[in-house]
């Protein structure tokens, strides 16, 4: 963006730019601009009524926005132009013209902007931008859909969901400090626990694959006035990710990335073909007893080994294996493991290829948070070095400086696109080759060492929720800063 300048006023735009201009981007529109203006009277209506915001790269206008905010009764601005050229597209123009016409409005004293659009991607960009669907109707020919959207100025209060929340108290406290009073932080799960009680609100919600449980998310955020939801358990993921379109319908934003990202990052297979694909070093790996115990026979790999479910999270089911009769135990045992715990519902689907068989690493454990924007930019990568681990989390960890692990972060988020954080975990061996074993696209165990020395992600994603920038306070950490996570009793009802 560094490259485009934005400015306003009519008087800046001359009718030979705006008429060349509307040439050259009137086939965007169904149907066209100009079968349906007249190109000077148009100019002269928005230079006498109108507000003009423009675009451009060194001269050439690429994208513009017209409005009125002159309803002084119904205090609603309305947009009624909104153009970039096609070689400009994805760059975030469009975005930013909107909110500097809002802002606009809004020192003129609106309460709201409206505006019609019959392009499902336009209306998109719209919802993604703050604006709520307001009314859909056919046109005279019932080819198109026209979508009224309004979006309110005067911000209502921003209050947050993070479902599946499970034992994630911190998490609850971090979004309740960065709120500060904007809005209220709300939590679920399908169960109770003690991190529900912290939130400002709870529910407890049908089971993930219920069927009922979209729409009993969809019924809360409307009657709470939701505004994003975050949710912090891989199973949840792709659940709300397949459902997003019903989401955004009813003007909630899910932070969490496509379904796309969530297979990879769900399914350790489908993480360990992503990450071979894509270049990264990665642990001998194999879906089959039979071929790993052929690939220790011919000599590719040695014990010990690492046994753990194909799909999963934290320490269920995960064993190291350094005799060949404990590489068979574990395996019927993990299969166990996998079919008395909510693990079989993705495993049912291939029982005979729901076990993971890696080699073991040897080398420094270290855990990355990979931070996309919502748009799946790449903004930075926060490494810490585990010191001490329990039960498949990490107890107690160090940050240290990023530089090493700073070309893995930036080319997982370009491979990936992912939004928001991505949990990595990663080996240093004592070759100096990294391997990027683990990819969790939330929340995960770990961020609470990096938000322990300073970094704030859950204040910069409410920040991107209201359309602000990245602020390089809330993603730089303290080097050096050493954190453990401590357990304390509590009760959670007498």
């Amino acid at each position: 963006m560094n490259d485009y300048t934005f400015s306003r006023s009519a008087d800046l735009l001359s009718y030979d730019e705006y008429a060349t201009f509307i040439t050259k981007v009137d086939g965007d529109f169904t149907p066209s601009l100009l079968s349906r203006i007249n190109l000077r009277d148009y100019y002269a209506k928005l230079s006498e009524k109108a507000k003009v915001v423009v675009c451009r790269l060194q001269k050439e206008i690429v994208g513009l926005i017209c409005f009125y905010d002159n309803a002084l009764e119904t205090r609603t601005a309305y947009v009624t132009l909104l153009a970039v050229a096609s070689a400009h597209r994805g760059k975030g123009i469009a975005s930013e013209l909107l909110k500097r016409a809002q802002q606009e409005a809004k020192d003129n004293g609106m309460k709201a902007m409206g505006i019609h659009t019959n392009n499902p991607k336009a209306r998109s960009l719209y919802q993604r931008c703050g604006f709520m669907l307001i009314s859909s109707s056919p046109q005279q020919d019932n080819t198109l859909e026209r979508y009224y959207l309004e979006k309110e100025l005067i911000a209502p209060p921003m209050n947050i969901l993070l479902t599946s929340a499970g034992r994630r108290t911190y998490l609850i406290n971090y979004f309740k400090k960065a709120l500060a009073g904007k809005g209220l932080v709300h939590a679920s799960n399908s169960v109770m626990t003690y991190t529900l009680t912290q939130a400002d609100r709870h529910v407890l919600t049908p089971g993930i694959y219920d069927d009922g449980y979209i729409d009993f998310l969809l019924t809360y955020c409307q009657r709470e006035q939701i505004t994003a939801i975050i949710s912090l358990f891989d199973i949840d993921l792709p659940v709300l990710a397949a459902n997003r379109a019903r989401f955004d319908e009813a003007g909630v934003r899910l932070v969490l990335s496509d379904e796309r990202v969530t297979g990879i990052c769900n399914d350790k297979w489908k993480t360990y073909d992503f990450l071979q694909t894509h270049g990264f070093d990665q642990a001998a790996s194999y879906l089959s007893l039979g071929k790993a115990e052929a690939a220790l026979l011919s000599g590719k790999i040695s014990f010990p080994l690492i046994l753990k479910p194909r799909w999963g999270m934290g320490s269920i089911g995960i064993y190291q294996a350094e005799t060949q009769e404990e590489l068979r135990v574990f395996y019927k045992k993990i299969k166990r493991d996998i079919f008395q715990s909510y693990l079989r519902f993705e495993s049912q689907a291939n029982q005979d290829a729901c076990v993971m068989i890696q080699e073991k690493i040897k080398g420094e454990e270290y855990g990355l948070d990979v931070l996309n924007d919502l748009n799946g930019t790449y903004v930075t990568t926060i490494a810490k070095k585990k010191l001490a681990m329990r039960a498949g989390e990490t107890d107690i960890a160090e940050i240290v400086d990023s530089a090493p692990f700073e070309p893995i972060g930036k080319k997982l988020s370009e491979a990936l696109g992912h939004i928001a954080n991505l949990d990595v975990d990663c080996f240093l061996a004592p070759s100096g080759k990294i391997y990027v074993l683990e990819l969790n696209c939330r929340f995960g165990g770990q961020y609470p060492f990096s938000h322990n020395a300073g970094v704030d992600f859950p204040k910069q994603i409410l920040d991107w929720l209201e359309g602000k920038a990245t602020d390089a306070a809330f993603i730089t950490p303290r080097i050096g800063t050493k954190s453990a996570k401590e357990l304390t009793p509590v009760v959670i009802s007498e």
